[in-house]
Parts: C-alpha cells; structure tokens; sequence
C-alpha cells in the first residue's frame, strides 16, 4: 500500500513550476476521490485533512527543488474552506532560507479560492 506522500507525490501532484524571477514554486494537484486521505475523513462528506494540505506543500516543493524538506514548527497557518474528492488545488510556495532552517510561505487556493496559507518551518535532508 502507497503511503500518503506517495500519493501526494505520484499521483494528485499535477505539476509544478519554479519560477526564476520570484522564486516561488507553482503547482497543482488534483484530489480525486478515491485518494486514500479522503478514506474515514468524514464518512458521507469527504475532505481533505489539513495535515496532508500541509505535507502537499513539502512534497511538491521537495520535488522541485530536489530536496527533502523536515517539517519542525507551522506559523499563522489558517484553514478557510474544506477541500473535496476531484478538486484542483493551486499552491504557490515561496522558500527563505535562513541558515540550516527554511521558511516556507504558501497559499492553496480551490474550487471556493483561498483553503488554506500559512507558513512551515522546515531543515533540509540531504
């Protein structure tokens, strides 16, 4: 059985871009409805946990970036609307290293606009 990350990484991750004037990372993910997060969460009317929002924003930016990002500590994280089976969400991710630690600011944008934006602190793997 593929994990969540997994998933988020090789099947609801649509595509990314980096962006070399800003440096934000763009991407998109689709959650369809069979993704196993949606599973038990809820039963009847299914959305998307706030802890797998929050790990689609490391994965994505590990994979453009080719690095893998350790979560430590979240910021202002704000969650505005729920995120449903078969729903395009638009992440834009932008990375501020500050010595062995990285900021990432984000926003998820879907179907009914801003679902979530906040910021992780991560360390680097590798």
């Amino acid at each position: 059985m593929e994990s969540i990350e997994d998933s988020l990484r090789n099947t609801a991750l649509r595509s990314w871009e980096v962006d070399a004037t800003s440096g934000e990372i763009r991407g998109e993910f689709l959650f369809t409805a069979d993704f196993p997060a949606f599973a038990g969460h809820f039963p009847g009317r299914p959305v998307l946990p706030a802890i797998v929002q929050l790990a689609a924003i490391r994965v994505m930016s590990s994979k453009a970036l080719d690095k893998r990002f350790v979560p430590l500590e979240t910021v202002r994280v704000k969650f505005k609307n729920m995120i449903g089976p078969n729903e395009k969400v638009r992440v834009v991710v932008k990375i501020v290293s500050k010595g062995e630690r990285v900021h990432m600011s984000f926003t998820l944008d879907g179907a009914k606009g801003r679902a979530a934006s906040g910021e992780i602190i991560c360390g680097v793997e590798g």
